[in-house]
């Protein structure tokens, strides 16, 4: 069974469709996992650290601090898109900052019709792991109360091929890193616009998509897989 069969079959049975916040509070209760990370070499930080960090932004003041070399397009006209991957050959202008965060693992989540139709390459044998990420609601708030975002994170545990999905409905997710849009090309999927990065071994993008804000990095996947997932997304 291909794992976009899986995902279908685990969601429809897993999945709460009824609010689950409570609980989700409950579980923080429980594990009070509180995390400050001072952020110093993104390159050298393993992905999945990745989900304590929303602090290290891209300073482009002079338009010349982040250069990108955006691809020829790739063109699917079976499957409608037309797809620029912009890589970034320099990364100049780098700013960090504290992150103060709570985050808890859970099991049961607010339905999203999007994760029964995530096209997740078939070699990854961990396609479940769900957190919840908080934050304070004011500078001078004790309290980690107000939901941030949802993570999803699959991975193939043999090679360390990761695939991060952050999301939300209310709020942008937290990310490490911004992108200007100078320089950049914007891609069309179903003729929806986004623009996709890529540094090194990682693949990422945010943009909104039914009223949901999304942030997807990936660790050594394929340029195709990782296309092919946002065409799951992107209907």
């Amino acid at each position: 069974m291909s794992n976009k069969k899986i995902f279908k079959k685990l969601y429809s049975e897993k999945i709460n469709k009824d609010d689950n916040y409570k609980m989700i509070l409950k579980s923080i209760e429980r594990n009070n996992i509180k995390m400050k990370k001072n952020i110093v070499k993104w390159i050298s930080v393993p992905a999945c650290l990745i989900i304590v960090i929303c602090g290290v932004v891209f300073l482009n003041k002079d338009n010349n601090d982040i250069i990108y070399k955006p691809s020829d397009p790739i063109i699917s006209g079976e499957k409608n898109y037309e797809i620029y991957i912009n890589s970034i050959e320099s990364n100049k202008g780098l700013a960090r900052f504290d992150a103060d965060i709570q985050m808890t693992n859970y099991y049961m989540i607010p339905y999203f019709e999007f994760l029964s139709n995530l096209d997740i390459p078939d070699d990854f044998d961990n396609k479940e792991d769900f957190k919840a990420i908080y934050v304070k609601k004011d500078k001078n708030s004790k309290e980690y109360d107000v939901l941030n975002h949802y993570e999803l994170w699959c991975r193939n545990t043999a090679n360390n091929r990761r695939i991060m999905i952050a999301f939300s409905n209310e709020y942008e997710p937290l990310r490490d890193y911004f992108f200007g849009d100078e320089g950049s090309k914007v891609s069309k999927i179903n003729d929806f616009e986004l623009t996709i990065y890529r540094y090194e071994n990682s693949y990422m993008t945010t943009f909104k998509y039914n009223d949901i804000n999304f942030d997807i990095e990936t660790t050594d996947i394929t340029e195709q897989e990782f296309i092919d997932l946002l065409v799951s997304i992107i209907k």
